[in-house]
């Protein structure tokens, strides 16, 4: 079933190599096969295409935590929404493959994620030039936008 899938998706990036769905969907199918670079290399351009996209931000800082870049996995995280437990389900997926090294380092991005969360949940919010309720500081941090006024659907601090 998954080869199929792979194969559409190669097809649909043989007409349009920038297609960002077809980039992140092979990610994730990448991803379950525990073809981790290739996963990796897919997930980048879905990302680089996308960057505000929950689900490729996910994953791609999966990608980047299984391949030991935990600081850049726990950065990509720290403004995505994994308020259902999605990394504690990657945990366990991890650790029930009984790759030791894969598993204990997405445990180490996590916890980084953990550290980064404590530290800036101690700062004060109404300092911020961030957009409230933007949906990627981490763009912004980036410059990936121009302007704060870019953020769709979020609002100046007042």
């Amino acid at each position: 079933m998954l080869t199929a899938a792979s194969r559409r998706y190669h097809e649909a990036l043989a007409a349009d190599p920038s297609n960002r769905v077809a980039h992140r969907r092979l990610g994730q199918i990448d991803l379950s096969l525990g073809d981790y670079e290739s996963a990796k290399r897919h997930l980048a351009v879905a990302y680089q295409a996308d960057p505000g996209y929950a689900t490729t931000r996910q994953m791609y800082g999966e990608s980047l935590a299984l391949s030991g870049r935990v600081d850049e996995a726990a950065a990509i995280w720290a403004d995505t929404p994994l308020d259902q437990g999605q990394l504690d389900i990657r945990q366990q997926w991890y650790d029930s493959l009984g790759d030791g090294r894969r598993a204990e380092a997405f445990r180490q991005a996590v916890m980084r994620l953990s550290s980064r969360s404590i530290a800036s949940s101690s700062g004060s919010a109404s300092g911020s030039s961030y957009p409230r309720g933007c949906c990627s500081r981490h763009c912004h941090a980036d410059r990936m936008m121009r302007s704060r006024s870019e953020c769709a659907g979020t609002q100046p601090n007042s």
